[in-house]
């Protein structure tokens, strides 16, 4: 009988092509450093974040929704638009929903900066990289830049209103704002 059950186990997985290292090597998934990946949960339809490095061993119920991805790492003097970006708390951590998803921003941008995000960051599920790492805009002296607002907004002690245009007169270093927009870059001429 024992030899029995042998050939049936050997005729089973010889049909179906099984091999327990090669099922086993597919739910084993080594995350490398600085690098991520975005896990969906089939039971509850969150998707999460595992950021390397690290060994994940993906259970039944859950699939690789997005990875491994490398973090955005920022040079000095860089920045980033990121899309539907998540909402944080008051001590920096990322805001949850009650059941353990992440909330996100829907329909803003953020500009991520080089000085503010040194190390280097994963997008969490729902944000998205717009374009490429830029590298900040410096205004010469003798130049000015001329802004529009898109949105209404407090400038220091300046109320700007949507559509409303000013300058900015150099020497200095350009972080963009969500509230503003860059129309063009003014020189100085003399005649």
């Amino acid at each position: 009988m024992e030899f029995l059950d042998k050939k049936i186990s050997l005729n089973f997985n010889k049909q179906n092509n099984y091999k327990p290292s090669q099922k086993m090597a597919e739910n084993v998934i080594r995350i490398p450093p600085n690098k991520y990946i975005h896990v969906l949960d089939n039971n509850t339809n969150i998707t999460r974040l595992e950021i390397g490095p690290a060994t994940f061993i993906r259970k039944e119920h859950e699939s690789i929704v997005e990875g491994p991805s490398a973090m955005i790492n920022l040079p000095p003097r860089t920045y980033c638009q990121i899309s539907d970006p998540i909402l944080r708390g008051k001590d920096g951590k990322p805001q949850l929903t009650p059941f353990g998803q992440v909330k996100n921003n829907q329909g803003e941008i953020e500009y991520r900066i080089a000085d503010v995000y040194p190390d280097p960051f994963p997008l969490f599920p729902g944000e998205k990289l717009v374009g490429k790492i830029e590298k900040l805009l410096i205004i010469q002296q003798n130049n000015a830049l001329r802004l529009t607002a898109v949105r209404d907004f407090l400038d220091g002690e300046v109320k700007r209103i949507a559509g409303s245009e000013w300058q900015r007169k150099g020497p200095f270093t350009y972080v963009p704002r969500i509230e503003e927009e860059v129309v063009s870059i003014i020189k100085a001429e003399v005649f």
